[in-house]
C-alpha cells in the first residue's frame, strides 16, 4: 500500500557534521610546569609582601594588607588521567611479548617532573631579591685586581663623593668576580630608599663632577639585578647602541633595564 505522503527530505550536513573538529589537549608535562611555575611565583610574591610589611610603617602596612591580600596556593592537581584512545598511546610489549600495554602521554611525561619547591628555597629567594634592592651597582670604574685593598678605597672615594652631593653613603664596597678590566663594584646601603637617592645623584653628578667625569672607562651605575633582569638589560643596551649606530644619533636611550625614544637626540659618537 502506497503511503501518500511525499518522499522524504534528508536533513543537509551541517558544519559540525562535516568537520568534527577533534579535542585539543596539553601534555600533562607543560600543565604541570606552568602550574609550578605559577605557585612558585604566588610563594615568592607572598614571601616579598610579608618582608615589606615587617620593615615599613603601620600605615603603609595596613594599606598594603587591604589593597593585595595574600594570594592563596592554587588548588593541588591530580595524576595525569591515562588515554586509551589509537591516537593518544604508546605500546610497549609485555615482559612475555605476547600483548602491548597502552601507555599515555601523560605516563611518559609525568616521570621528569621538576621537584616541588620547598618553603627554605622560596624564602632564600625572596632574601636575594630584598638584598638586591638595597645595592647599587658601578660599573667600569677604575679596577686593580691585584691590589688587596681595592675595596677600601673604593669605598672611601664613594663615600666622599656621596658627602660632597649630600647624597646617602655606602656602608660597604665589594667587586664581583668578573674577567672584564674592571669588575663591577657593588655597594651597600641601608634602605631601597637610600640606595635610590645615591643613583640618582650619581647620574645628576657624573658629569658634573671632575672626579668622575675625567675618568676614561666612563663609569655608569645601576641597581643590582637578577640574572633574568641582567639579560634584558643586555639586550636593550645591544638594540641601543647598534639602533644608535645606524642611526648616527641618540635616537634611543636606556631607562633602568628598558629602552625608550629620545625626545632631544644628540649626534651618536
Amino acid at each position: 500500500m502506497l503511503n501518500g505522503r511525499g518522499p522524504r527530505v534528508k536533513r543537509a550536513l551541517t558544519e559540525t557534521d562535516s568537520k568534527d573538529a577533534p579535542p585539543k589537549f596539553v601534555a600533562y608535562e607543560d600543565y604541570r610546569a606552568l602550574y609550578d611555575h605559577v605557585l612558585k611565583l604566588t610563594r615568592q610574591v607572598n614571601e616579598l609582601q610579608a618582608c615589606l610589611m615587617e620593615t615599613c610603617s603601620t600605615k603603609v602596612s595596613e594599606r598594603l594588607s587591604s589593597a593585595c591580600p595574600m594570594a592563596q596556593d592554587p588548588p593541588a592537581i591530580g595524576e595525569p588521567v591515562f588515554c586509551h584512545s589509537n591516537n593518544d598511546v604508546f605500546s610497549f610489549p609485555s615482559a612475555n611479548g605476547d600483548e602491548s600495554r597502552p601507555t599515555s602521554y601523560a605516563e611518559i611525561s609525568s616521570k621528569n617532573l621538576p621537584k616541588p619547591l620547598s618553603t627554605l628555597s622560596i624564602a632564600q629567594e625572596a632574601a636575594k631579591m630584598l638584598d638586591k634592592a638595597t645595592r647599587a651597582v658601578i660599573e667600569r670604574f677604575p679596577d686593580s685586581k691585584d691590589d688587596p685593598e681595592q675595596e677600601k678605597r673604593d669605598l672611601e672615594f664613594f663615600s666622599t663623593f656621596s658627602a660632597k652631593h649630600g647624597l646617602p653613603s655606602p656602608s660597604q664596597a665589594h667587586r664581583h668576580p668578573s674577567k672584564t678590566a674592571c669588575r663591577p663594584l657593588k655597594l651597600q646601603f641601608a634602605s631601597n630608599s637610600d640606595r635610590d637617592k645615591f643613583l640618582n645623584g650619581f647620574f645628576k653628578a657624573k658629569n658634573a663632577d671632575p672626579s668622575l667625569s675625567s675618568i676614561q672607562s666612563r663609569p655608569r651605575a645601576r641597581r643590582d639585578l637578577t640574572r633574568e633582569e641582567l639579560k634584558k638589560l643586555y639586550e636593550s643596551r645591544k638594540f641601543v647602541y647598534d639602533n644608535n649606530l645606524k642611526e648616527k644619533s641618540s635616537k634611543f636611550i636606556m631607562v633602568d633595564i628598558e629602552y625608550k625614544l629620545n625626545k632631544n637626540p644628540r649626534p651618536f659618537l
